[in-house]
């Protein structure tokens, strides 16, 4: 239970800030860092304005172990029916309703990954609330996560078990945007560029989505043998897992192949390829947009504002370097809630990242007991699958998004060192005070990418070499706001 003293004092703040609920966050925070701090910082903020209503959405939900299981009959009945139609019915059958189904498959088996034990014990014992609580201790418990999980990925082609029930799915929501979110280079890096100049065209870009979506599985298979291979004890679980969802899903298309023959394995394999992009169905807008980076402006990590100043040179005194980013690395679609209902609130991504213990069902709750942190004035957001994210990306040449941000915030640490050496330099020399030296430097133009390698004795420091990061745990559990580095 929420203690009522914690109750009263969010109350108070909500009332406060009542006219505004987002000045608290602008006060506070005067800037957005990395990504999962971001979100830490959202979810502290959050919890303290409303977190007696928060916590009650939070907790597993009935209806995702039902769905699962009428997913996961749905798809081989579709394909037993396949069996008896053209071949072009049965290809327009795998990209309207098998790609959906396919696509829910993958969203139910990402939130069953994320699904807790069910641990809260009743104020007070009756009959029914004992036969309630037990049958749900007996549901929403981690085996029966596992064999649901299992069972919606055996009937598509996608690795999606062992993708969010290996630990990797949990380091990406620990660690996102960083050197220990390996999402990025283990399967996102397929919709940031297209591989060879050639293909760097629309025409190259539909082809390029469209051969990737079939080899998704090879390529994160491919991705985890290597991991595999150099850290073999911290993989074995996630390959295990991998092994045994591949050989389910030979069984399966065995006995789809022996009773219904070629069409039902082209229905499957092609209603997988469709979820996952090909021919950029719209299935693919939720892997291009979920963490594409929005950032207002190239600074190069300059302050903004004459606080961020005096934070960056009150850490400079002691030998850091202190930076507030001004990007927003996930993001969420708002233009049709009949479109996030089909798709499971996927598309809503801001608000899982925030709130990963709320289930798909609440997610939208989340949007509106809170507007102003996902609907607010400085939020990006999606409005359009086609308008806004999928043709941009079709015809945007060489980097076509930033995952989280890496490469946007790459620069503002490189930019950052830059800032503080030559901010230092001058009121040393100058004996300026610190609002008139960051008055000063507010005026000046963005520098240069050669002036941030200069900076950093020729060599442009990387999202992956310029920060020690910390592991979650590590870090203070309510204000994740400010990243410092102490090796100036």
């Amino acid at each position: 239970m929420t203690n009522r003293h914690t109750i009263a004092r969010c109350n108070n703040i909500a009332t406060e800030y009542d006219s505004d609920p987002d000045q608290l966050w602008r006060q506070w925070s005067r800037g957005k860092p990395v990504a999962f701090q971001w979100h830490a910082a959202r979810r502290g903020y959050m919890f303290s304005v409303e977190q007696e209503r928060l916590c009650a959405l939070i907790g597993p939900d009935w209806r995702t172990p039902v769905l699962c299981m009428a997913l996961a009959v749905a798809q081989p009945i579709l394909a037993y029916c396949s069996s008896t139609y053209s071949w072009k019915t049965v290809i327009t059958l795998s990209a309207t309703c098998g790609a959906l189904l396919a696509y829910d498959l993958q969203a139910i088996c990402h939130e069953l990954g994320h699904q807790k034990p069910f641990v809260h014990t009743p104020a007070a014992w009756s009959p029914t609330t004992a036969f309630w609580y037990y049958c749900k201790r007996c549901i929403f418990n981690k085996k029966v996560s596992h064999f649901l999980g299992l069972l919606a990925s055996t009937v598509t082609w996608g690795p999606w078990y062992s993708y969010y029930f290996g630990k990797g799915h949990e380091h990406h929501h620990q660690f996102v945007g960083t050197g220990n979110d390996a999402d990025g280079d283990a399967l996102f890096w397929i919709w940031e560029r297209v591989p060879f100049q050639a293909l760097d065209t629309p025409a190259g870009a539909v082809l390029w989505a469209s051969v990737a979506s079939v080899c998704i599985p090879v390529i994160y298979f491919a991705r985890l043998l290597s991991c595999l291979f150099f850290k073999p004890s911290a993989n074995i679980p996630e390959a295990t897992m991998a092994f045994i969802d591949f050989i389910l899903k030979i069984l399966v298309n065995m006995v789809l192949f022996r009773y219904c023959g070629w069409r039902a394995i082209v229905y499957i394999a092609t209603s997988s390829a469709f979820s996952m992009g090909l021919l950029c169905h719209p299935c693919i807008a939720f892997w291009i947009m979920q963490h594409a980076c929005n950032a207002t402006s190239e600074n190069y990590g300059q302050p903004s504002s004459i606080e961020e100043w005096n934070d960056v040179l009150a850490a400079a005194s002691v030998g850091c370097f202190q930076f507030h980013t001004s990007v927003q690395p996930t993001m969420s679609y708002y233009g049709s809630r009949l479109w996030n209902w089909l798709t499971l609130n996927e598309l809503l991504h801001v608000e899982h990242h925030d709130f990963s213990g709320i289930p798909w069902t609440r997610l939208q709750s989340v949007t509106a007991l809170l507007p102003n942190m996902y609907k607010g004035e400085d939020m990006g957001a999606f409005f359009s699958l086609y308008g806004d994210i999928i043709f941009p990306w079709i015809t945007t040449c060489g980097v076509k998004y930033d995952f989280a941000c890496r490469n946007a915030i790459q620069w503002q640490i490189a930019g950052r060192v830059f800032f503080v050496r030559q901010t230092l330099a001058h009121q040393k020399s100058s004996h300026l005070s610190p609002r008139s030296v960051s008055s000063q430097h507010s005026s000046r133009s963005s520098s240069q990418r050669g002036d941030c390698e200069d900076a950093t004795n020729g060599k442009l420091l990387t999202w992956r070499s310029a920060t020690t990061w910390h592991t979650y745990d590590t870090l203070p559990k309510q204000q994740h706001v400010l990243w410092r580095q102490c090796t100036m």
